[in-house]
């Protein structure tokens, strides 16, 4: 007999192994949940034996064992041989276990000692006269109001977002519940599902017998997971800033700084309602002339001779990073010009300014003729500096004989014309770029060679936009000039991609002294004494009308 009581120990703790400590929960309709330490062995729960003088069970231990009395029940446990016996008669083999000098009962005992129903979930079990029921059920477009006959445990209920649907799981529940016709539920073996679809934020609290969910409305700055962290890169320790978004529920949008004149960051986004920025465009220092071309709401904003990859939204939404060719195309009396500069001092012999240039218009009456533009129609005849909708046309005076008929009322037409099939309704210049998956690796490799060891060589702070495979943006800045921190160069971003996201599309912007974000109403990388005090384009996002 003592041989086989060394093995059955000897099996208990081997199985013990797989053990995980788990609750048993005693629901009640006049007094808060009873918690009590369990245990889960091979799909079993076990109970605190000692714990149980929390459900108002009377435990007494003794050398061989123990004697636990409830409601005139007694129940008698063996330490030695791991029987436990209910009022001398029903005996229970194995439904005791001893783990680290603690002993547990079987829950099915526990379960006739206590006469209740049991309701077993992954980390619970619950104990109870009755499942409870749902009395009242409220509802309306701010707030729901869900009240039960019974204390509700923490962990009973459970709400899960897919999407814009939310799932709220209720357990354990009574299929004889109140709920209203018009909510949609599906039960299930004393589980109740409730699915509803909202682009509300939604969270929940239980007091007592009542469990209340408020659904407000998600504050925009909400919408963005803004992160700061030390990133380890080839052996060092790198300073990121990074904030991913869903451009379906915020605004990307390209935002000029008074483009022209000299204007600071710091001063322009005090004025700003944007959410978040970061620097974009390569630009000239001496005379802050954005490289490439600037899109927005379908309207060129800046355009100069450059041929360099960009970050284009079209007006369905549709996100790309890629080289792109543009024609910018304008007709008169049926003359068709190619326009080559807007808002640039670049040498064009068509050019065109608009409301958001801001600085000196140099170009003179001697060598261009100038139209000033709106609705597509000729407004006035001369140089002058163009007001909000109005654009100004220059022409150079060599084609002055195919203009001799335009006068205050001529139809002109404007068309941008690219190689993709929609419109495009934002886009910005940039470049490299460090990841397209529509790339071949020959072809990754010339863009890599394709720019000048500074830019692809040199560490230095830098600035990222990438597209994961859930078509989420991330915006990024990679501090440098800090410490012994000199930043990134183009193969570092590209391990550093990798690293920390699924990525299938991603750019730099400009960097070295201009990166910058700005992120809740301050810049966050002031860190950098070597930041650029003056910026003239943005990537910013706004709340979405």
């Amino acid at each position: 007999m003592n041989f086989i009581k060394k093995i059955i120990v000897f099996f208990l703790i081997i199985i013990s192994i797989n053990v995980y400590s788990e609750k048993a929960v005693l629901l009640s309709s006049v007094k808060p949940p009873t918690y009590i330490n369990a245990i889960k062995n091979l799909g079993e729960y076990f109970i605190d034996i000692k714990g149980l003088n929390d459900m108002d069970i009377i435990v007494h231990e003794y050398s061989k064992g123990f004697y636990i009395i409830h409601n005139r029940k007694t129940l008698e446990i063996n330490k030695e041989d791991y029987y436990s016996r209910l009022d001398l008669l029903e005996k229970f083999d194995n439904s005791v276990l001893k783990i680290e000098n603690k002993y547990y009962l079987r829950y099915d005992v526990l379960a006739k000692i206590l006469s209740k129903k049991t309701y077993q979930d992954l980390d619970r079990i619950y104990f109870y006269d009755y499942l409870p029921k749902i009395l009242s059920f409220k509802s309306n477009i701010n707030e729901w109001e869900i009240i039960f006959d019974t204390f509700i445990d923490q962990k009973s209920v459970e709400i899960t977002k897919l999407d814009e649907e939310y799932l709220i799981t209720l357990k354990p529940i009574s299929n004889y519940s109140y709920i209203p016709h018009n909510i949609n539920y599906t039960y299930n073996a004393g589980t109740l599902y409730i699915r509803f679809k909202t682009d509300l934020n939604l969270n929940y609290e239980i007091r007592e017998k009542t469990l209340k969910i408020n659904l407000k409305k998600n504050e925009p700055i909400d919408l963005i997971k803004y992160k700061k962290e030390a990133v380890e890169i080839n052996d060092e320790k790198i300073t990121v800033y990074s904030a991913k978004f869903d451009p379906k529920k915020l605004k990307i949008k390209n935002d000029l700084n008074n483009l022209g004149k000299y204007v600071s960051a710091q001063e322009y986004f005090s004025d700003s309602e944007a959410l978040l920025s970061i620097n974009t465009a390569y630009f000239n220092p001496t005379n802050l002339e954005p490289v490439g071309a600037i899109i927005e709401d379908g309207e060129v904003l800046h355009l100069s001779a450059y041929s360099r990859p960009v970050f284009y939204i079209t007006e369905s939404g549709n996100m790309n990073i890629d080289y792109i060719n543009m024609e910018y195309r304008i007709s008169i009396n049926d003359a068709l010009f190619w326009i080559k500069s807007v808002n640039s001092n670049w040498k064009a012999e068509v050019k065109v300014y608009t409301s958001d240039y801001h600085g000196e218009i140099i170009e003179n009456e001697e060598e261009y003729l100038f139209f000033v533009i709106e609705n597509n129609k000729v407004k006035l005849m001369g140089k002058k500096n163009p007001k909000e909708k109005e654009k100004l046309l220059l022409i150079n005076k060599k084609y002055e004989k195919y203009l001799k008929d335009i006068k205050i009322g001529s139809e002109i037409s404007m068309e941008l014309h690219t190689n993709i099939d929609e419109n495009i309704k934002t886009l910005i210049e940039g470049g490299p770029i460090l990841i397209n998956e529509d790339y071949s690796k020959e072809k990754l490799i010339e863009e890599r060679r394709s720019y000048s060891s500074g830019i692809i060589s040199g560490k230095s702070p830098r600035t990222v936009l990438a597209i994961d495979k859930e078509n989420m943006v991330t915006l990024l800045v990679i501090e440098g000039y800090e410490d012994k921190n000199k930043g990134l160069n183009y193969d570092g971003l590209k391990i550093l991609l990798n690293k920390i996201g699924e990525y299938k599309k991603a750019i730099m912007f400009d960097g070295g002294g201009s990166s910058l974000m700005y992120y809740k109403n301050s810049i966050v990388n002031y860190g950098s004494e070597r930041l650029r005090d003056y910026i003239p384009v943005f990537l910013s996002v706004y709340t979405k009308e």
